[in-house]
């Protein structure tokens, strides 16, 4: 009975509860609360910025419309715009801009937003600023259902590439800002749009300007590589034959006799013009090749006086390389001599040398001879005991053997002679 009783009223509290939250929800939309689409579209971008510091801005749910979030405006239940310009935002836009249901106006000027373009647009939008940010890559080719947009303001960012081809389907389009990227291409797909202010100053854009561009009231294309040629818009069918072509006139300079109509008067003078430019060209060009020929008729009779010269030269090089061999061999001859006559040189000086080496070795000879002699008559000269002395001479000194009388020194004395 108490399990009973307790199920009984849980079941009523979520009852309760439930029908809180239906009355809650229908008071929100009577009184003009914010479309739950919107809600979750601004909390995404919001979340894709970096969560900035914006009064009233919360992550998660929030009402924009009642609970004054900065730069939001509504219009009834719907966001019909967030105008946040200079508002030190970063981060990037996100995927979910597309989920807004109808929102007119998005102005995010003069921040640091990056990334790039998101592929999908609300197809409400009016008005799209995102200029002086730092967003990259191609502008992408998401233009084809914005038939209602009429201001686009991308300058002074990172973008490069192309223009895509789905901006011709910008038929509301009058306010075109690209300046100050680094686009690229031609402007072919702007001609046709009903743009009154177009500014692309300072790009890539190159190829020829359409006629119809250069009657924008407010025209501004300085900075791009443009050709100096403009693209003439093409004329309406006609079924009639074309005028036949202008005779050729002499002077050039002259003026055509032939009739112009007053409809077709621009094109027989663009033809004259023509003409004039092609035989004046030609006037200059044949100029051209006859001072050509003059200076090649010069140059020809100076080639031919150098190459006189040059044949000389060659031929006197050609005498001295004859005359090498003989040099070389009487060179040789002479080498051969000097060579002959300095070893005869060296061979008198040896020789020579040789003979004062032995007269002075002879001569040295006898003198030792002379002064062993005298010690030998000396030492004959000396009184007995001459044996005794022979112990300290050396033996050979005498040629016969010598016999002392006298007996022989004790052993001391040997032995000190022995040292």
């Amino acid at each position: 009975m108490m399990a009973s009783k307790k199920s009984a009223i849980n079941c009523l509290s979520c009852a309760q509860v439930f029908t809180a939250f239906v009355f809650i929800y229908a008071a929100r939309l009577l009184h003009g609360y914010t479309n739950p689409a919107d809600v979750a579209a601004i909390n995404s971008l919001y979340a894709a910025l970096g969560y900035p510091s914006l009064p009233g801005w919360v992550p998660n749910g929030g009402d924009p419309c009642t609970e004054s979030w900065q730069g939001v405006l509504c219009n009834n239940t719907d966001i019909s715009s967030i105008i946040l310009i200079d508002a030190n935002l970063g981060g990037e836009l996100g995927d979910c801009l597309s989920s807004f249901s109808s929102i007119k106006e998005i102005q995010l000027s003069n921040n640091n937003i990056g990334g790039s373009i998101p592929s999908n647009l609300p197809v409400t939008l009016e008005t799209l600023s995102l200029d002086d940010n730092q967003l990259t890559g191609k502008i992408p080719d998401v233009f084809q259902g914005l038939i209602g947009l009429f201001n686009l303001d991308l300058s002074s960012n990172n973008l490069s590439g192309q223009l895509p081809p789905s901006m011709e389907n910008l038929s509301s389009l009058t306010t075109l800002h690209l300046q100050n990227n680094q686009l690229s291409g031609t402007l072919n797909d702007l001609q046709d749009l009903a743009l009154k202010d177009l500014n692309i100053e300072n790009n890539l854009f190159n190829g020829p300007i359409p006629d119809k561009l250069l009657s924008i009231p407010n025209f501004k294309k300085d900075g791009n590589p443009f050709n100096s040629t403009t693209i003439a818009a093409l004329p309406p069918p006609s079924s009639t034959t074309p005028p036949p072509a202008p005779p050729f006139l002499w002077p050039p300079w002259g003026e055509a006799d032939g009739p112009c109509e007053e409809s077709k008067a621009k094109r027989c003078k663009k033809t004259t013009n023509r003409v004039v430019w092609i035989a004046t060209a030609g006037v200059v060009l044949s100029l051209v090749i006859l001072v050509l020929a003059i200076l090649l008729f010069i140059s020809g009779n100076r080639l031919k006086e150098e190459g006189r010269k040059l044949s000389g030269k060659m031929k006197e090089m050609l005498e001295l390389a004859r005359q090498v061999p003989t040099l070389i061999s009487k060179g040789n001859g002479e080498i051969k001599t000097q060579i002959s006559n300095l070893g005869g040189e060296i061979k008198t000086q040896i020789s020579k040398g040789g003979d004062e080496i032995k007269t002075q070795i002879s001569n040295e000879g006898g003198e030792i001879k002379t002064q062993l002699r005298e010690i030998k008559t000396q030492i004959s000269n000396l009184p007995s005991p001459c044996c005794c002395l022979d112990l300290y001479l050396d033996i050979y000194l005498y040629p016969y053997p010598c016999r002392c009388p006298y007996p022989r020194p004790p052993p001391l004395l040997l032995h000190s002679r022995n040292e």
